[in-house]
C-alpha cells in the first residue's frame, strides 16, 4: 500500500505557518528540490521513513501542505530544477498553475488507484509515472536527478569583437569571472584550517542526513589530495555542492570549497601531463545533453565567438554513449538535444588548457570520461541540425588557449590604469564592476585573514570601503579607507604616498554621498596633488579625480566650474582610452546633468542618450549604470513634460536598482528614484500614487540619512501637501 509523509513534530522536521514541513532548512546548495505536496500528510512513521528515503537521493526535500503557497513557493525558485510528488486527487488543483513553469522539470504521481489518473499523463508531458509503492517512486526520482545532475549546464560567452576586457560587456563578465576565478583559487592556501572549515560546513548544510554525513566522515578521515577526482566522480556532496556554487557564482560557497577545488584542478593538471607526454595530436571528446531551446539559440547566435562552461565539463572519448544521452526520451517539450562533438590540437594547447582522462578513478570507467578543468574556453565553428537525427542539434567547438589572453589583458589594464597587480584583488574588483557588492565585501574580508598573508593590506582595506560605499554604510566605508590610508602612511622604511592619493580620493566620494560637500573637496584637492605630482597632468587617475571635483561643484551649483572639470576629464580618457568605454560614458552622463540643470535640455538629452548607448554595449543590462542613465533621461523628459515616457524609464530603472540594491534593503538611490516616480505621478496628478512613491522614499531615507539632511525636509514637504490635497 502506498505510504504519505506525516504531519509529524519530531525534531527532523519543523512547521511553519508557510504551510511548509521542512526535512532541511536554509538555502538549497544542490541542483535539485524536490517537493512533496499534499494537504493529507500521513502518519509519523511514515514520514520519517520518506523523508530518509528521499534525502537519500536529494539532500533538499519539502513537504508543502498549502497549495497556493505551495505555487508561490514554485514561482519564487531561480536556481533550481524542482521535481514535484504530488496525489493522484490533489494533481487537478495543482498542475495547471505550475505544470508549464520552467522551474518544473519533473512530476510523480503518487497514489494507490494508478488507473483512476493515468490519463493525466497525456494531459501533462512532464508526468514521469504514477506510483503506488515508495520504493518504485524513488527508484524514478533517482534516475531522473542522475539525469538532471549530468544536463544542468551554464555557459558563458565572449564577444572577440570587444573593444577592451576592461569595459565588462553583457557577455563576457561571466566569462572574465571564471577565468579569474580559476587564476585565484589555487593561489590560495590549502592547509587543515581549510579543510576543516569546507567539512563543517558540509555537516551542518546535511544534517539529518545519515547518507551524506558517513560520506564527510569518511572523506573527513580518508582523504588526501591525491583522491580529489575520485571524490568528484563519485558525484556526492562535493560534487553537488561545487558544481551547484559554480552555476550560480556562488563566491562564499567557492571560497569554503577552496580546499577542494585547488586539490582537484592540481590532480587533473598531473594527468594532463600524461596526455601531453603521450604525443597524441588530435583529441575528439563528446558531451550529450539536453538544453534550453533559448541556450541553443545563443549557441547559434555565437557562432565564431568564445564559450566557456561554466564549471567543470565532463566529456566522453566515446560518442555512442553521448548520443544515446542526448537522444534519451523526454517528455518536456521547452528543451533540445545536443551533441557537442569537441577538438583539441593536444601539442598546440600545451598546458594552457587543462583536461584529463578520469576513466580509471571512475566508478563507471567503460565511459571512458574525460574531466575539463574551470575557465577553458571554447571555439563555437558551427551549429547545425545532425543528419541522421533530424531533432538532433550538433555543436562543433574547438579548444583554444585565448582565455589565457583575455585574462592577461585584463590584469595588464588594470595594472596600467589602477597600477593593481594582484590578481587577486582584481577578482575582487571585477565583482564589485558587476554590482556583486556583497559578494565583493564577503571576498576581500576572507582576503583578510593569515591565508592571505602576501595580499596588500592596505589595498584590501581600499577595496572593502568601496563595498561599503557602494552598500550606502558610509561609516564603514570611512573606517576602512581611513584604515588604508594610515597602512600607506606609516610603511617603512619611506611612506607610499603615490599609493594613498586612491584611498583619500575615494573618502571624499563618501563625503560627496553624505552632501559634505566642503569636505569632500577637501579630500579630492589633497588626492589631485599627489596624483598630478607622481602620475601627471594627463594620466588615467588625473582624470578620475578631476571628474569628482566637477561632481563637487555641480553639488554646489556652479554649474560652469563643474562643465570645466567633467570636459578636462572626458577629453583625456578620449585620448587614452578605446573609443566604448565605461569612463567614457560616464563623462558623458556627468555633462549631461549639468546642461539639464542649466536648462539646456536638448545638449542633455543628446549626452544621456549617448551615455546609455555606450553603457548598453558595456554593461550587462541589469547594471546600476544602467539605471540611473535610464533616470537621467527621465529627468530630461520630465522637464520637457513628456511625462508617460518619464515615467516608463523611472519604473524600468526602479526594477534595476532594487535588484541591484535588494528590494527590502534601503538604499539612498532606491529612495531617490521613489521620489522621482512621485514627483511624475504628482504632475500627471494622480495624487494618490503620488502620495504612495513619497511615502515610500521618506521611510527609507529616514533609515539612512542624518537626521538634519536637507532632503528629508524636503520629502516631508512632499508628503504633507499630497495628504492635504488627498
Amino acid at each position: 500500500m502506498a505510504t504519505k509523509p506525516s504531519t509529524s513534530n519530531k525534531a527532523s522536521l519543523s512547521h511553519n505557518n508557510n504551510g511548509l514541513i521542512h526535512t532541511v532548512t536554509g538555502e538549497n546548495k544542490e541542483n535539485t528540490t524536490l517537493l512533496w505536496f499534499d494537504p493529507s500528510i500521513g502518519s509519523e512513521e511514515d514520514t520519517e521513513r520518506t523523508q530518509q528515503e528521499l534525502r537519500s537521493i536529494n539532500d533538499f526535500v519539502i513537504f508543502q501542505t498549502d497549495l497556493d503557497k505551495c505555487v508561490a513557493y514554485i514561482q519564487s525558485i531561480a536556481n533550481e530544477k524542482i521535481f514535484l510528488i504530488t496525489s493522484g486527487s490533489k494533481a487537478s488543483e495543482i498542475l495547471p498553475q505550475i505544470a508549464d513553469l520552467s522551474q518544473i522539470d519533473s512530476i510523480f504521481i503518487f497514489c494507490i488507484q494508478k488507473d483512476k489518473y493515468i490519463d493525466l499523463i497525456n494531459i501533462y508531458p512532464k508526468i514521469i509515472g504514477i506510483y503506488v509503492e515508495l520504493d518504485d517512486l524513488s527508484q524514478s526520482i533517482r534516475e531522473q536527478v542522475k539525469l538532471v545532475d549530468k544536463q544542468i549546464q551554464a555557459f558563458s560567452f565572449f564577444d572577440q569583437n570587444q573593444k577592451s576586457t576592461k569595459d565588462i560587456s553583457k557577455q563576457t563578465a561571466e566569462f572574465l569571472w571564471f577565468q579569474l576565478f580559476n587564476h585565484v583559487i589555487i593561489r590560495l592556501p590549502r592547509n587543515q584550517q581549510a579543510k576543516q572549515q569546507m567539512i563543517n560546513l558540509c555537516r551542518q548544510y546535511y544534517r539529518g542526513n545519515r547518507k551524506e554525513i558517513q560520506l564527510i566522515n569518511d572523506f573527513e578521515r580518508e582523504y588526501r589530495s591525491d583522491d580529489a577526482i575520485r571524490w568528484y566522480t563519485k558525484q556526492s556532496f562535493v560534487y553537488q555542492m561545487i558544481n551547484k556554487a559554480l552555476r550560480t557564482e556562488d563566491i562564499d560557497m567557492l571560497h569554503t570549497f577552496r580546499f577542494f577545488i585547488g586539490d582537484l584542478s592540481e590532480r587533473l593538471v598531473r594527468e594532463h601531463e600524461k596526455i601531453l607526454s603521450s604525443e597524441q595530436q588530435i583529441l575528439t571528446f563528446y558531451r550529450g545533453m539536453k538544453i534550453d531551446r533559448e541556450e541553443c539559440d545563443k549557441m547559434k547566435e555565437n557562432q565564431g565567438n568564445l564559450i566557456t562552461i561554466n564549471g567543470y565539463l565532463s566529456t566522453s572519448r566515446l560518442r555512442t554513449p553521448a548520443l544515446t544521452f542526448a537522444l534519451k526520451a523526454t517528455k518536456r517539450t521547452d528543451v533540445v538535444p545536443v551533441l557537442f562533438h569537441i577538438i583539441c590540437d593536444v601539442q598546440k594547447l600545451g598546458n594552457n588548457v587543462v583536461f584529463a582522462d578520469v576513466s580509471k578513478f571512475s566508478v563507471f570507467p567503460d565511459e571512458e570520461e574525460v574531466l575539463f578543468d574551470i575557465g577553458v574556453s571554447f571555439k563555437v565553428q558551427s551549429v547545425m541540425k545532425d543528419e541522421t537525427y533530424s531533432n538532433l542539434w550538433l555543436i562543433k567547438l574547438e579548444t583554444v588557449d585565448e582565455s589565457a589572453r583575455i585574462v592577461n589583458d585584463y590584469v595588464e589594464l588594470n595594472r596600467k590604469q589602477e597600477e593593481e597587480i594582484s590578481v587577486t584583488i582584481i577578482f575582487g574588483k571585477l565583482l564589485t564592476s558587476m554590482g556583486k557588492y556583497d559578494q565583493s565585501l564577503n571576498y576581500f574580508q576572507s582576503l583578510l585573514s593569515n591565508e592571505s598573508e602576501n595580499e596588500d593590506e592596505a589595498r584590501i582595506y581600499n577595496n572593502i570601503g568601496s563595498a561599503y560605499r557602494y552598500k550606502a554604510l558610509y561609516d564603514d566605508a570611512i573606517k576602512n579607507y581611513q584604515h588604508a590610508i594610515d597602512l600607506m602612511m606609516n610603511t617603512k622604511p619611506e611612506p607610499r604616498i603615490k599609493n594613498s592619493a586612491r584611498p583619500i580620493m575615494n573618502m571624499g566620494n563618501v563625503f560627496l554621498d553624505r552632501c559634505e560637500l566642503d569636505k569632500a573637496l577637501q579630500q579630492y584637492w589633497q588626492s589631485l596633488e599627489i596624483t598630478e605630482q607622481y602620475y601627471g597632468k594627463e594620466h588615467l587617475q588625473t582624470a578620475i579625480v578631476l571628474f569628482h571635483i566637477g561632481g563637487v561643484y555641480y553639488e554646489q551649483k556652479d554649474f560652469n566650474r563643474a562643465l570645466k572639470y567633467f570636459k578636462q576629464a572626458l577629453e583625456i580618457r578620449e585620448k587614452r582610452l578605446p573609443s566604448v568605454h565605461i569612463r567614457i560614458a560616464q563623462c558623458l552622463t556627468a555633462i549631461g546633468r549639468v546642461y539639464s540643470d542649466m536648462q539646456e535640455l536638448d545638449q542633455a538629452l543628446s549626452y544621456h542618450r549617448n551615455a546609455l548607448d555606450m553603457f548598453n554595449k558595456l554593461l550587462p543590462s541589469d547594471h546600476n549604470d544602467i539605471a540611473s542613465c535610464l533616470i537621467n533621461i527621465a529627468i530630461v523628459l520630465h522637464k520637457q513634460q513628456e511625462l508617460s515616457t518619464a515615467l516608463d524609464y523611472c519604473l524600468s530603472a526602479l526594477k534595476i536598482k532594487q535588484k541591484v540594491f535588494g528590494e527590502s534593503n534601503s538604499h539612498p538611490q532606491i529612495a531617490d528614484t521613489l521620489h522621482r516616480i512621485g514627483s511624475i505621478y504628482e504632475d500627471q496628478k494622480n495624487n494618490t500614487l503620488a502620495q504612495k512613491y513619497y511615502e515610500d522614499s521618506l521611510s527609507m531615507n529616514l533609515k539612512i540619512l542624518p537626521d538634519d539632511h536637507p532632503n528629508l525636509l524636503r520629502l516631508k514637504q512632499d508628503v504633507t501637501r499630497l495628504t492635504e490635497k488627498n
